[in-house]
């Protein structure tokens, strides 16, 4: 941090006297409400009493090969805003703003550009995009008595109300201006005498009508205003913990212990007494904080009619969304809506970028795109490391984009949309620039020095160093500052595809300008329909864009009230076009430093009319106009006569949240345990892989009992279901608390007919060859209580097992046991043994060899026993880690791997959870396996994949571990220099500079053929379903976009609607990543409702009811309270499990199976549905094990008008013998089937 210079103290303190003087300036008088119809001579039509067009000119699209966006050269607007580069002042190098509206009222929007360290100015717009600089007649040049301002952000706004556009600018350690529009192309400075002369860090004021008493409030944004640090900032408290002392809260913050200095200044509301002067209300309207703010954005976050606003935060101070909570009071609720956010907050933008009625909003970082970008600027995170895992929400060096889930829930998904690393990034604008319907992404970016280059930071500790650690001095750092040099980048365009997809246009649009750019507004300067773009950049002149797009329609609309709020600010505007829909919102104040006219824009179709236009202004009224024609501008009047809308009726959801009403209370509580002091350079914590659930009917009563698997350190618990309630019981797993619990399962080990339990025990916490990884065995005792059988029936094996599935491979009347192993701990990724166990009369051994050689099936997570191939015989398929989903075929009692042959042996994912289920109806069973998605940094194909190599690299007897990415055709590290060579020293010795190991490619670091090394790779990472091709092979396909939003878990498939087909849910979201990663928690849940055919349609969380936004893995279904309908429960790693109960009401008949001796339940049964049409079949099976850590209870239920439809039902048996039963056509005369096993010929 350095200083701003004496001369500017002196400066300052003069302008304050001199603004003191006139106080006693009375402020211009308030005029009587403007018009609100447009003059006669605009060309404005009338349609109606409350609604006037303007017809769009035709846009001139330029000659062949010009681009969508033209930068004028002679449009009259001659601005360069810049600072002396001896002025090192990192706070005024934040860059200065842009304000568009038509200030002179003749239809044309005017331009108003602010300077660091030159006058602002004003240019009036003449028309045909050329400017006239009107500054010093209007009187807005920004000095003060002469001395020149460091001025940062304005806006135009009403704030009398009197039909003219008022002008307020923010200024660094000097008084805000507030410009009062005299209506005669004049202003005059009144900001001491409306009471809003803050002399401070003012950035931003964003202007709304909070409260909806019809006149403009404002929120004034504020950042760092710091000449010297004061002395005797904290003190210790009388419990000895280190507080700031009252009053200085300014200056330096404490932050989970740490101390932290230079929070920034607290952010100040303004509140408009309706006469156009102002009250601060702030801290008695609940904005708290002293941070380090740069930008906001008003918009309804939860669609309540109010406004609230989200402000971003520099550094370490946390981000804040404001909720209105209607009596002029907010509360921060940003802690519960998001998990994460920007760890250098910058511009912020909100909208309804997927066109579906919701808004949603993105907050900038500084995250380089480029592998040597990231690498020069990652430094050493050791000294803010703790910061990392600290807070709520996380704060992580990415940009986030939030898409509104509705009832105030957000997806975030800026990796999936390429959205999150954007370079230095400083303003980002959602607009529709290519007039398709949807809004595009815009964003600048560059710094006037490049300070967070890694060898630029270690020289200045150098100095620190040579002074035996002393601080620098003013003059010392501001001496080594103006050496630093400018950081040069481009300005970045995404043009929105749909669905969430968006496509870097930058340089094919002309909107790539390298340099140093900050604000951005967007405004029709040229009335044809599209959008401008004007650009304040930094040391170079100002740009002017002319949008050139001449094809698709264009509609803008304006509003006007006579009544109050004359420009409607806050109001809700929305169109439905045939099939397609568009909602935009009219706040000014967006970007950074930016304030963008009293208009929206919307691309249309203009081969169609508007069928409706809906203005909902401020306080719910609603105005209606239908059958409009495109390109034109619309002005529509406020009337008394619009009447408030009543507020949307919530519609039912599929589910809800019985997690209370269960009784469930189990909450899942992870040890602590660093796996990174173990071994450093992990990919994530291995420790944390839970948490589990299993269902089964333990003391035989019929309904559902559930089994909630715990961490190290804490006991299991079971819970028998009371009449849909449930009750904790005690048993012998509490005495094994000590272990990690990964899997649980509910089978019959030893033939009594009742129902026992077997608990795998993983992690990485423990040495090797610990006893904590026995795994255990619970015999029921026929009541529902339990023996631990471990020693008698259990083989001593002490591998970190993950997974348990069971099944009668061998047709030999008992089940036997697949459990999967996860890792070898402390070495990583060495693949560990998994074993399958026979049952030999309730106890267990290993297998032999020649059935199957299952000591190298990989890194496990998931395993089930399914007969792919409708052969009558359980095969083994597994989902594991850095390899394919690997099917074992059944040869009737041996195993042979034939991956390769179905066509699966290219798809090398991080696959985590798989069920069978046959989704397309066509008799053989298809699987869905859950991966690691497209929402984390992971990204990775079969030409480029993602890589982990593990060797002994330094020679010093350990394993190291170095993960890969391609950059283009070059493969790079991914881990930066810092981390790296804590655990390979050679690396910083070879490389004492961050940028030549930032240029540096894998090979040249580690001197060899990379691919020679002994390695694992990953190409693929999104979920899907495996199509089955009537066991012959696999398609596999991958799962709708959204359900790749965050790594997914747990899968289930159930029809939990009652349409006869088949529905997906899935649990998602990852925790235990890397510090610098940070949360992968993009996900809530996701409900994927079946078709018909083999499409999905998603079903959000505002329509399903499924919202979990914690660390979901174990996901399982059963109906817990016996009304017929499958319920839901998700096992959430350090949170609450949580029941949702289904709400649907549809009457369905029960197919249930007696099974042989030995395995009452029928486990590895195949039921199907014999359809009267076509000969279609479908299969459902009967398991014990899959998903993820999950086993779920084995109910199906045929809704009736499905079963209408069925010719009969049959079971082939684990024996291979089948039962069948024809269905009357008139349907069954009760609501269940029973089946019942009898020794029959062999059907195979």
């Amino acid at each position: 941090m350095t200083r701003y210079t004496t001369a500017l103290v002196f400066g300052i303190a003069g302008i304050a006297l001199t603004i003191l003087s006139g106080c006693g300036d009375k402020a211009s008088p308030i005029k009587k409400v403007a018009n609100t119809l447009p003059a006669s001579d605009s060309g404005y039509v009338k349609i109606s009493d409350n609604l006037f067009a303007l017809p769009l000119k035709k846009t001139d699209a330029g000659g062949a090969g010009s681009k969508r966006f033209s930068m004028l050269k002679n449009s009259g607007v001659d601005f360069k805003n810049y600072m002396e580069r001896d002025i090192t002042n990192m706070l005024l190098e934040t860059g200065s703003g842009v304000a568009l509206g038509d200030y002179d009222n003749d239809g044309l929007i005017d331009i108003y550009l602010t300077g660091s360290d030159v006058d602002n100015k004003l240019f009036r717009n003449l028309g045909n995009m050329k400017f006239d600089d009107t500054t010093f007649s209007a009187k807005v040049d920004g000095r003060i008595k002469d001395n020149k301002i460091w001025a940062s952000g304005a806006s135009f706004s009403d704030i009398d109300n009197d039909g003219d556009l008022d002008l307020y600018v923010c200024n660094m350690a000097a008084p805000d201006l507030l410009y009062i529009n005299r209506g005669d192309g004049t202003f005059k400075e009144e900001g001491f005498t409306r009471g809003v002369a803050y002399n401070g860090a003012s950035k931003q004021a964003n202007f709304c009508d909070y409260d909806h008493d019809g006149d403009m409030d404002f929120y004034l944004v504020t950042y760092q205003d710091i000449v010297e640090i004061p002395h005797q900032l904290i003190r210790e408290n009388e419990d000895g913990e280190i507080e700031v002392v009252p009053g200085k809260e300014e200056y330096v913050t404490i932050i989970d212990g740490h101390v932290d200095y230079w929070p920034g200044e607290q952010d100040l509301l303004y509140r408009n007494d309706g006469s156009g002067n102002f009250e601060e209300v702030a801290r008695d309207s609940g904005i708290a904080g002293y941070d380090c703010g740069l930008a906001s954005v008003w918009f309804d976050y939860d669609n309540d009619g109010w406004q609230d606003i989200y402000v971003t935060s520099d550094f370490k101070q946390p981000d804040h969304l404001y909720r209105n909570n209607h009596d002029g009071t907010f509360t921060d609720v940003l802690p519960e809506t998001v998990r994460r956010t920007p760890w250098y907050s910058m511009g912020v933008d909100a909208g309804d970028l997927n066109n579906d009625g919701q808004l949603d909003f993105l907050v900038a970082d500084m995250a380089d795109q480029t592998h040597y970008g990231q690498k020069i600027n990652m430094g050493d995170m050791s000294d803010s490391g703790w910061f990392l895992t600290y807070g709520k929400p996380r704060q992580f060096m990415v940009n986030c984009l939030f898409v509104n889930a509705g009832d105030k829930e957000y997806f975030e998904l800026a990796r999936q949309t390429g959205l999150a690393k954007t370079d230095w990034t400083w303003s980002v604008r959602f607009a529709d620039l290519d007039l398709d319907g949807n809004q595009d992404v815009f964003i600048t970016n560059g710094h006037a020095r490049d300070n967070m280059n890694s060898d630029i930071v270690n020289r200045l500790n150098e100095l620190k160093a040579k002074k035996g650690g002393e601080p620098l001095t003013f003059e010392e750092r501001d001496k080594f500052g103006i050496q630093i040099p400018v950081r040069e980048e481009t300005n970045l365009a995404y043009a929105n595809r749909g669905n969430l997809e968006f496509e870097a246009v930058g340089e094919d649009w002309g909107l790539d300008y390298h340099g140093v750019s900050h604000s951005a507004g967007f405004a029709d300067l040229d009335l044809d329909g599209d959008l401008d773009c004007v650009i304040n950049n930094y040391y170079t002149p100002s740009l002017v864009y002319e949008n050139k797009t001449a094809d698709g329609g264009r509609l803008l609309v304006e509003l006007r009230s006579g009544l109050n709020n004359f420009y409607g600010v806050g109001s809700k505007i929305e169109i439905w076009q045939a099939d397609n829909y568009q909602r935009r919102d009219l706040t000014p104040g967006r970007g950074y430093l930016t304030s963008d006219p009293m208009m929206v824009h919307f691309g249309v179709d203009e081969s169609q009319k508007i069928d409706r236009l809906k203005v909902t202004w401020p306080g719910s009224r609603v105005q209606e106009f239908t059958d409009l024609d495109p390109n034109f501008l619309y002005r529509v009047i406020d009337s008394p006569d619009n009447k408030p809308e009543s507020p949307p009726v919530a519609a039912d959801t599929m589910f809800a949240d019985g997690t209370e009403a269960a009784g469930l209370d189990f909450v899942y509580k992870e040890s602590e345990f660093d796996d990174f002091e173990r071994e450093p350079l992990l990919p994530f914590q291995l420790s944390r892989l839970g948490a589990s659930v299993s269902c089964g009917d333990v003391d035989g009563d019929g309904v559902t009992d559930i089994f909630c698997g715990s961490a190290a350190g804490q006991p299991a618990a079971l819970f028998m279901n009371r009449n849909g309630k449930f009750e904790k019981v005690a048993g012998p797993w509490e005495s094994k608390a000590v272990c990690e619990d990964m899997a649980c399962l509910f089978f019959d080990a030893d033939g009594d007919g009742d129902t026992d339990l077997y608990v795998t025990s993983g992690s990485n916490e423990f040495d090797l060859e610990s006893e904590n990884y026995r795994d255990s065995l619970y015999r029921n005792n026929g009541d529902g209580s339990f023996e631990d059988v471990t020693e008698s029936s259990l083989p001593d094996l002490r591998d970190s097992s993950m997974s348990v599935a069971a099944g009668d491979f061998d047709r030999d009347g008992d089940l036997d046991l697949f459990v999967g192993s996860r890792s070898v701990p402390g070495q990583y990724p060495v693949m560990p043994e998994s074993h399958l166990l026979i049952n030999e009369g309730g106890k267990f051994s290993v297998s032999s060899p020649e059935i199957g050689d299952f000591t190298n099936v990989g890194l496990v997570n998931s395993a089930i026993w399914s007969d792919f191939n409708d052969d009558g015989w359980l095969d083994l398929i597994v989902a594991r880690e850095w390899g394919p989903v690997s099917i074992y075929q059944n040869n009737e009692g041996t195993f042979s791997n034939e991956t390769e042959n179905l066509g699966l042996g290219g798809q090398s994912g991080w696959w985590h959870g798989i069920v069978a289920a046959d989704l397309d109806a066509d008799g053989d069973m298809d699987y869905v396996v859950t991966n690691q998605g497209l929402n984390t940094k992971y990204h990775a194909t079969a030409e480029h994949p993602h890589r982990l190599y593990f060797e002994d690299f330094d020679n010093n007897g350990t394993l190291d571990l170095v993960e890969s990415e391609y950059e283009g055709d070059i493969e790079y590290p991914v881990r930066g220099r810092s981390c790296s060579s804590r655990c390979m020293p050679f690396i910083a010795e070879k490389f004492p500079k961050f940028h030549d190991f930032s240029l540096a490619t894998l090979d040249d670091i580690y001197e060899t053929d990379s691919q020679a090394r002994q390695h694992v790779e990953l190409n693929y990472l999104e979920s899907v379903i495996l199509w089955n091709d009537g066991g012959n092979g696999f398609e596999s396909e991958a799962l709708p976009s959204i359900g790749q939003i965050s790594p997914s878990f747990g899968v289930v498939v159930k029809d939990f609607d009652g349409d006869g087909i088949l529905d997906i849910v899935l649990a998602n979201n990852f925790f235990g990543s890397q510090p610098e990663t940070g949360f992968m928690d993009g996900g809530l849940g996701l409900m994927l409702k079946g078709t018909g055919t083999r499409d999905f349609d998603p079903q959000w969380p505002r329509d399903s009811g499924i919202v979990v936004t914690g660390d979901a893995n174990g996901l399982v279904t059963a109906d817990w309270d016996s009304d017929g309908d499958e319920d839901l429960l998700v096992a959430v790693n350090g949170d609450q499990f949580k029941v949702f109960t289904n709400q649907s009401d549809f009457d369905a008949t029960k197919l249930s199976i007696e099974g042989p001796s030995g395995n009452a339940e029928g486990i590895g049964s195949t039921i199907k549905l014999h359809f009267k049409e076509g000969g279609q079949v479908q299969s459902h099976e009967i398991s014990a094990g899959g998903g993820y850590l999950s086993q779920s209870a084995n109910s199906i239920r045929v809704p009736s008008k499905q079963l209408e439809r069925i010719e009969k039902i049959s079971v082939r048996w684990p024996d291979g013998t089948s039962t069948e039963k024809l269905i009357n056509s008139e349907g069954p005369e009760s609501t269940e089937i029973k089946f019942s096993y009898q020794s029959q010929s062999d059907d195979k």
